[in-house]
């Protein structure tokens, strides 16, 4: 099983919290003196700088008027770059005698991710 890109993890939940801030009306400083941070950390929490608390989730969600799950995206790329596939393609063919193998490999998932990012 991948890992979760923990960057982009955070990115996606910082752009619901401000997406769901937006709608609602609320500037940034409102939000922050709602929540008792200061307006550089709401901007950190939306850009996905900072990470955002599971209390703070909850605490967020009321504030905004939405629903929690709805401030957390449904999911995440499992490996955050076609560089992570290609390491791990190399990782696990270095013991095969045909080097093209990992070459031909690792082309073809950068295709399919790359058709998939295009979706």
């Amino acid at each position: 099983m991948g890992t979760i890109d923990q960057d982009a993890l955070y990115k996606l939940i910082g752009e619901k919290i401000k997406i769901s801030r937006q709608k609602l009306g609320i500037s940034q400083d409102k939000l922050a003196e709602e929540m008792n941070l200061s307006r550089a950390s709401i901007v950190n929490i939306e850009k996905g700088r900072q990470k955002a608390t599971i209390h703070f989730l909850y605490k967020v969600a009321y504030v905004l008027e939405v629903k929690p799950t709805e401030i957390l995206p449904e999911s995440v790329k499992v490996f955050s770059s076609t560089q992570d596939w290609d390491n791990r393609i190399k990782n696990s063919l270095d013991n095969e005698s045909d080097s093209n193998t990992s070459e031909r490999v690792s082309n073809f998932v950068k295709k399919i991710i790359s058709e998939k990012e295009e979706k």
